[in-house]
């Protein structure tokens, strides 16, 4: 038997469609009957917006319109339908807030149109959100949330903010009223500041007073740890962190602010590739400007134990320079920055709350945001909780360079937008005098054609109009003929002796073309060559380069050695048969080279066995004695053998190789004597490296310039025997005379003088091969000539 009984229920609006509703039946004999009901409604949902301008982005100061389509995933169709658009930001006004649906049928969209501006509080990379409320006649039916960006976010704009309210304003953030002036302060004693030392090893911290009281993520600490891995503790810690990680995260120390946490370390001791100087940690109270600040001097990355770092924080006294939390303001100034340790995540840039669970971020394994420009010399980073706020609009004042102003067809130029103030709604216009035109920001254009180029930069805001033009600015010149180069991985070894050839060809055009000889009848077209001496001998080795503007051949005789000697004869270490200056070479090449001794240590002239155990099969040739290492004392050899000669030779010099041991031959020239057979090596070394010539009596004597090539300095070395007029010129390849850096009266001696690769006007000179030339009292001494290349 059933029962049939009716029931009126109401469903209130805020059911969702497909929503179960769950009821329980009392029946009057005690039990209790469940059944549920599905709900059939209404479900309006945010699908997209879009910004309708010109760029699509929501810009500050400007009104636009923005499309939101609505979709109806509910399960009928809908009546007359209303949208109302809540903007949730105060930086932003609906202007237009209203907008009529009509019906929209189930699974179908409908498209609503608003109005909205933003004031010139907003800034760039604000997260702007809004609701939107779908009404019919009788209620509220769907509130469905969605955010824009205002701006697009480069990096011209700040970077944060983070959960407690830290902005990180970089060098290149000239919209904005916070952007930070690089200005190094130097308190380093040793370079004419007045701070205080320490002098650190390896993974080293201390703690020092926090003298200003300096607020930070709302505390005040009463000490601060500073250490040698480019990081700074708010709280004292002995610890000293050399691995660096993210921001936030449990490791480092606690408060920690990082301008440059890496392993750093102080460079080498000259000669050592152990022992290292000390890095200089300061930090100065500057009671006059309330601030304190931190410098870290000779500093290297271990990455390469080359690449200098020396940067600063400076934290600045929030009694005097007041923020809208009221904590400080820290600014990070980098003189030299090289962010290269590609192994252990390169450097980590921030700051870090005390929980270790919130911080800013600006670069971590060389990743940085959309809103952070790269490390580089002489760049700010400013870190303060006052939100970001625009600079007051000026008239543009336009400006731009490039890197070099001249270059061989076809040349691509980068230029770089030097204009200030860098408003986003500056517009740029350029003209590159070629019949080409450019409206980016920083354009890169190829000219075509040999000739000068006049550029023009003209700028406009909502202040003004300004225009740069920069006269014949770019020279464009003929293709350059090659200039053969080449060297090797080494000199010399036993036979069969496989060498891998080099090629320092320059300019390095694409349309090269390679031809070699390798002295043993075999040839090569390939750009780096790899080939092996089946034979032993001294082989000479050509290189022939060729392009659309010329050719060039580099020969460099008796280059390659391949070894088949078991003979040593003491004093003769290039093995050419005679004991002559030549042989300091191969011990400067091979200075603190080690390897098995002879079995008798001596300098006798008598021909030896050939030891075991070297690493390189040259260097025991420069060990004279024999007592297994390349000294000092092997020159001695080459003094009480003088002008001896055997009949054995296999010579080698490997003087392309000098410059790669710049530093032993330093040593080598410190260590001789001013006189005898050790003055006439001195002199030797001190001709191929440029180093000042030693002589009893002075001679008049023309150096070679170093380095050679060069970019965009060389030095210029040079002996006067009487006094004198003296004149020291440059001159092209056609003889013209490009710059006089010597011109006056001078007494005997030795001098040193420095080109700064410009001509007389203080313009660049081009690329190329140029002489130089020393006069003195009108006669000629020597001319020789140096290679320019950029």
């Amino acid at each position: 038997t059933s029962i049939t009984q009716n029931y009126e229920v109401e469903f209130l609006a805020a059911c969702q469609d497909n929503e179960s509703i769950e009821f329980d039946l009392a029946i009057s004999t005690g039990a209790t009957a469940k059944f549920e009901i599905i709900v059939s409604g209404l479900l309006i949902e945010f699908l997209e917006v879009v910004v309708d301008d010109e760029n699509g982005i929501l810009e500050p100061m400007e009104e636009s319109n923005i499309e939101v389509t609505l979709q109806n995933l509910g399960s009928f169709n809908t009546t007359a339908l209303t949208a109302e658009l809540v903007a949730l930001n105060s930086n932003v006004s609906v202007t237009s807030a209203s907008y009529d649906l009509g019906a929209i049928n189930m699974n179908e969209t409908g498209l609503a149109e608003f109005t909205v501006s933003l004031n010139n509080e907003s800034y760039i990379g604000e997260n702007l959100q809004f609701r939107i409320d779908v009404t019919d006649a009788n209620s509220l039916l769907s509130s469905s949330y969605f955010s824009l960006e205002a701006g697009d976010v480069d990096n011209y704009a700040p970077t944060g903010p983070d959960g407690y309210g830290y902005y990180a304003y970089d060098s290149r953030d000239g919209f904005y009223q916070n952007c930070p002036t690089y200005e190094w302060i130097e308190i380093d004693p040793q370079e004419g500041g007045s701070g205080e030392v320490r002098e650190l090893g390896d993974d080293r911290s201390f703690t020092i007073e926090n003298f200003i009281g300096f607020k930070y993520y709302g505390n005040i600490s009463d000490s601060i740890t500073i250490c040698t891995n480019g990081w700074i503790s708010m709280q004292p810690t002995w610890e000293t962190y050399f691995r660096n990680w993210t921001i936030p995260s449990a490791l480092g120390g606690y408060g920690a602010i990082m301008p440059f946490w890496d392993d750093l370390v102080g460079p080498y001791l000259p000669g050592s590739t152990e022992d290292r100087y000390d890095m200089r940690i300061c930090y100065y109270h500057d009671i006059a400007n309330h601030r304190l600040i931190i410098e870290w001097n000779e500093c290297v990355n271990r990455e390469d134990n080359v690449s200098v770092e020396k940067f600063e924080i400076v934290l600045y006294d929030q009694e005097h320079y007041g923020t809208a939390t009221g904590d400080g303001i820290i600014q990070f100034n980098y003189q030299t920055v090289s962010n290269i340790d590609f192994d252990a995540n390169y450097a980590t840039v921030g700051i870090e709350n005390f929980q270790q669970n919130d911080g800013l971020l600006y670069t971590f394994a060389d990743i940085y945001p959309a809103s952070a420009s790269e490390l580089q010399n002489e760049f700010s980073i400013k870190f303060t909780t006052d939100p970001p706020v625009y600079s007051i609009a000026a008239q543009p004042i336009a400006e731009f360079s490039v890197e070099d102003e001249s270059g061989t067809v076809p040349y691509t130029v980068k230029f770089s937008n030097d204009t200030t103030p860098m408003y986003y709604f500056n517009t740029y216009n350029w003209d590159f005098g070629d019949g080409s035109t450019s409206e980016e920001y920083e354009p890169e254009h190829t000219f075509d054609e040999v000739g000068e180029y006049t550029v023009m930069l003209t700028v406009t805001n909502s202040e003004g109009t300004d225009t740069i033009t920069k006269e014949a600015y770019i020279e464009v010149l003929p293709p350059m003929p090659p200039v053969a180069d080449f060297t090797v991985e080494s000199i010399a070894g036993f036979a069969p002796f496989e060498v891998m050839f080099i090629n320092n060809t320059t300019p390095e055009d694409g349309d090269n073309e390679y031809d070699w000889d390798f002295g043993d009848e075999e040839t090569s077209s390939s750009e780096n060559p790899t080939h092996i001496y089946e034979q032993p001998g001294v082989y000479t080795v050509s290189l022939t380069a060729t392009n659309s503007a010329g050719v060039d051949e580099m020969i460099k005789e008796n280059y390659i050695i391949a070894i088949d000697s078991d003979e040593i004869w003491p004093g003769d270490t290039n093995s050419d048969g005679i004991v002559d200056e030549g042989d300091i070479l191969p011990i400067g090449f091979y200075l603190h080279e080690l390897g098995a001794p002879r079995e008798e240590v001596s300098f006798s002239w008598q021909s030896n066995v050939y030891p075991l155990g070297w690493n390189n099969a040259v260097a025991p040739f420069a060990d004279c004695n024999g007592d297994g290492e390349v000294d000092i004392a092997d020159v001695l050899g080459i003094c009480l053998n003088w002008n001896q000669t055997h009949s054995t030779t296999t010579y080698f010099s490997g003087e392309d190789e000098l410059e790669e041991y710049r530093e032993n031959f330093q040593q080598l020239y410190d260590a001789l004597n001013n006189n005898g057979t050790e003055l006439l090596l001195k002199n030797h070394i001190a001709e191929l490296y440029g180093f000042p010539i030693v002589v009893a009596s002075y001679q008049s004597m023309l150096g070679k310039n170093y380095p050679n090539p060069f970019n965009p300095t060389t030095s210029i070395s040079y002996s006067i025997a009487e006094s004198g007029r003296v004149e020291l010129a440059i001159f092209n390849i056609k003889g013209q005379l490009v710059n006089t850096l010597v011109k006056e009266i001078k007494q005997p001696g030795n001098f040193e003088v420095i080109w700064n690769g410009k001509d007389e006007s203080g313009r660049k000179a081009s690329s190329g091969l140029y002489f130089y030339r020393l006069k003195n009292n009108n006669k000629t001494i020597d001319t020789k000539k140096m290679l320019l290349l950029k």
